[in-house]
Parts: C-alpha cells; sequence; structure tokens
C-alpha cells in the first residue's frame, strides 16, 4: 500500500525531520486499515462500514502530511519522491488547436434551426462557433455561440437564407483556427 510506502520514506528521512511526529501517525491509521479490511471480507455491514471509515481517516492523514511534505520541499520533486509521494507531470501548453474538420449542417427539429457537428479536437474545452448570412462580406453581422459538445443546434434562423458557418476549438491557447467555411441554406 502507498501508505506503508509514504511511511517507511519517511522513517528517518533526513530531509523531513519536522515530520517524525507523522510517522506513527500513518503508520497507526494504516494497521487498522488493515485490521478493518481482514474483518470486512467476511463481516457484515458495520464491519464494511469501519473499513470505509478507517480508509477515510488514512487518506485524511495521508493528504495532511502530504502539504507538509510539499511545504518543507518547496516542490523539490527530488525530495518529495524521497519522501514516498509521487510528484505530478508539469502540464506543458499545447499551442493553438488544429481546425476542426468534416463540418456538416442538418435542418434542426424546429422551424429555422440547424444541427452543426464536427469531428472532435482533442484538448478542447470548448468550441465556438461563428455565424452570419451569406454571402460573407466586410459588413456581415457576425454571430456568436459556445458549446461544450462537438456539435450545436443553431435556433432563430431565417428560413430563405443561406448562412455562413465556421467553428474553432477552445484550449488554453487564446488562439483560434478557425474551420473552412460551411455554407448552409435554412429551410
Amino acid at each position: 500500500m502507498k501508505a506503508t510506502v509514504i511511511e517507511e520514506s519517511l522513517t528517518d528521512n533526513p530531509n523531513f525531520p519536522t515530520l517524525a511526529t507523522e510517522v506513527p501517525l500513518i503508520k497507526g491509521l494504516n494497521d487498522q486499515l488493515a485490521t478493518a479490511i481482514i474483518k470486512a471480507k467476511d463481516g457484515g455491514h458495520q464491519d464494511v462500514f469501519n473499513k470505509n471509515e478507517a480508509r477515510k481517516a488514512l487518506e485524511a492523514q495521508l493528504k495532511s502530511t502530504g502539504l507538509l511534505v510539499q511545504n518543507v520541499s518547496k516542490g523539490d520533486e527530488s525530495l518529495i519522491l524521497s519522501a514516498g509521494y509521487d510528484v505530478n507531470k508539469t502540464p506543458l501548453p499545447i499551442g493553438p488547436l488544429p481546425k476542426p474538420e468534416n463540418l456538416k449542417a442538418k435542418a434542426g427539429d424546429n422551424h429555422g434551426s440547424l444541427i452543426v457537428s464536427w469531428n472532435v479536437i482533442p484538448g478542447a474545452y470548448l468550441y465556438e462557433v461563428e455565424y452570419m448570412e451569406s454571402p460573407v462580406t466586410a459588413t456581415s453581422v457576425r454571430m456568436h455561440v459556445s458549446c461544450s459538445k462537438h456539435s450545436v443546434t443553431i435556433d432563430n434562423l431565417t428560413p430563405g437564407k443561406m448562412y455562413s458557418i465556421f467553428v474553432a476549438g477552445a484550449g488554453s491557447d487564446p488562439r483560434r483556427v478557425w474551420s473552412d467555411e460551411l455554407t448552409s441554406y435554412i429551410m
């Protein structure tokens, strides 16, 4: 169990002398959980409840100790690892997302509505959809809608008009790469 690794790693660890008092707490809670797991295998509801409570108590202690390790280590990965804790991978920016591909449009369920879909873009946390009456000119009124899925229903379009639609994925990079134009006639 991870708690045993942390307990052993913190025991007499010269990097964390101030955390020596945490070791017996972790050991005691870890032993309680081990006993509770054995009892819960063939036990009743109360034994399972006790096991779950023992797990919560150990997890809370490990989290509390982990915060102390983080504070003492000042984020030094080698020190954190020496305490038996894992380190998170540093997230790297992925840059601008690629332009959406395979745009499709079909009539929506309501008069004057359009369902637009496209392929999922990995890394996109939302999509921006821009649409306007076609043909697009410098004075075209651009309307926007955002969504978290790779399709959206656009309502209140004027029947009998042609619309131009563009889509871009939004991620951590503020730049947007817009799709090729999709045009659709509204019924």
